[in-house]
């Protein structure tokens, strides 16, 4: 059974996709709403004619809902609508780290967890195991003090982005995933205090929201922050495995000693 406050992220999810939906048909005119209609004939009736009855038709057919846009992009994209593809896209993008950043800051409180796709617990247990790696030296109480609000973490989460740009001049998919982190370790504390646990939807929204635009800068999408983070657990976890195979250690180990010996016997 869902959690009352699972409920409440999925409701807020279908909220925001009803006003998604709602912003598309405002942005399409009546030569671009025939064009899709047309695109779509066998899913609907002669009747449905304006673009929201079009989109409950879909729905009815199982080809849209707030969990999947494929469809609807797709046509979209046949009718050169690209600004209602990233507006949808936009939508996708927040809505699946909304999911992510609720589960992982309940798996952080052992907590009940959230129902959500196969793909999303595997990232959350990535970032989770990674993060265990660095559990003493990765502490966020003092600085989760200073968030009494969803405007805090919005600040607190553009000081840390301000520090890793500091001397670059590209974000990267190590520093998104670092982000991330931090706001799910935010957004577990905020769930097991007192006094912030009913802002933690409200933060987790806002996190979401500022999280991305900084995945659209990357030019990604879940899909391939997915894969990044695979990438990085599997080279982190082969790299210990390297470091703890004794043969490979002794290895590691005549070889620094021969570089050190090397620099008074062979000097250049």
């Amino acid at each position: 059974m869902q959690s009352a406050t699972t409920k409440t992220l999925a409701d807020e999810l279908r909220q925001a996709y009803q006003y998604v939906l709602l912003q598309i048909s405002k942005d399409l005119d009546r030569e671009h709403t025939k064009r899709f209609r047309r695109l779509c004939t066998e899913h609907i009736s002669k009747t449905n004619t304006e673009i929201l009855s079009i989109f409950r038709c879909l729905e009815h057919e199982g080809l849209l809902s707030w969990e999947d846009f494929n469809y609807l992009k797709d046509l979209m994209r046949k009718i050169r609508r690209m600004d209602i593809v990233k507006k949808v896209t936009e939508f996708e993008i927040k809505r699946d780290l909304k999911i992510l950043l609720d589960y992982y800051a309940r798996k952080r409180q052992g907590q009940d967890l959230s129902c959500c796709s196969q793909n999303v617990r595997r990232v959350a247990g990535y970032l989770t195991r990674l993060t265990d790696k660095v559990r003493d030296r990765v502490d966020v109480t003092n600085i989760i003090s200073s968030v009494k609000s969803s405007k805090d973490i919005r600040n607190v989460l553009g000081e840390f982005e301000e520090e890793m740009y500091c001397g670059k001049q590209k974000f990267s998919w190590d520093e998104f995933m670092m982000l991330v982190v931090i706001a799910g370790e935010l957004l577990a504390i905020a769930l097991a205090s007192e006094t912030r646990s009913h802002l933690a939807m409200e933060l987790c929204s806002t996190a979401a929201d500022e999280l991305c635009p900084r995945m659209m800068e990357l030019k990604g999408n879940w899909r391939e922050f997915s894969h990044r983070v695979e990438e990085r657990y599997n080279q982190f976890y082969s790299q210990q495995k390297l470091e703890s195979n004794p043969c490979l250690s002794m290895q590691r180990k005549r070889a620094e000693i021969l570089q050190h010996l090397s620099s008074i016997f062979s000097p250049q």
